[in-house]
């Protein structure tokens, strides 16, 4: 089975937030009552949480004395070595072959262990963990995931991962300063990324390793 990936180009994404409506409305998720003077600026909601799968990041820096902007698709990894996986006491999370990490919501117990050992703190708790899906529904009936489906200025591309791979390092190369995450991060993510900057400017975890409450489970 072909393994597959979400491209992430940042360097063409507006901020429009067309993705985060459509992995609401796709997945039935209610809105969420925020306000701008808690919400990190014009980032709307704050962050994740259970009804929200997908946020547009606003992310603001200075370069020459000047303000920029940049925007990143915030969202489950799909790591190859996926941690929640890994931990989970009652299996309710699994990979598909694509790369796919799926959590079953009839079998999760909401421990809370899988958000524990994330490295990027995505998976959310309420009635149960949740997090993206990739929209396995649709992908498994050759639909392109909504949030890819939606873009407007094709900052998100869906594919087989190695096509994706090549993609973002051809972007890549247009720019010394850009450069590709997500190659080789936990044997290799399925949500990829071509960032027009340092990591640290994205909040984007370099080196990421499981969370310690891994470790305390093999004692």
């Amino acid at each position: 089975m072909t393994e597959m990936a979400i491209l992430n180009d940042v360097t063409k994404c507006i901020g429009c937030r067309a993705c985060q409506s459509a992995c609401k409305q796709w997945n039935e998720l209610p809105a969420e009552k925020t306000t701008f003077a808690n919400t990190c600026g014009y980032q709307n909601p704050a962050d994740l949480s259970h009804n929200t799968w997908t946020l547009v990041k606003f992310i603001e820096w200075e370069e020459n004395q000047e303000v920029r902007w940049n925007f990143l698709r915030l969202a489950c990894k799909h790591c190859s070595d996926a941690a929640c996986q890994e931990i989970c006491p009652v299996d309710a999370i699994d990979q598909t072959d694509e790369g796919f990490v799926i959590i079953n919501q009839e079998e999760c117990v909401t421990c809370g262990m899988c958000k524990e050992a994330c490295p990027y703190d995505i998976p959310r708790m309420g009635a149960t963990a949740t997090k993206c899906r990739f929209c396995i529904d649709r992908v498994y009936n050759d639909l392109e995931p909504s949030c890819v489906k939606t873009c407007p200025t094709s900052a998100l591309l869906y594919g087989p991962r190695d096509e994706m791979l090549e993609r973002a390092h051809e972007i890549s190369r247009k720019n010394p300063d850009w450069h590709v995450y997500g190659e080789e991060e936990l044997d290799g993510l399925h949500t990829l990324f071509v960032l027009p900057g340092k990591l640290e400017t994205f909040e984007l975890v370099k080196n990421p390793k499981h969370g310690k409450i891994i470790d305390f489970t093999k004692l």
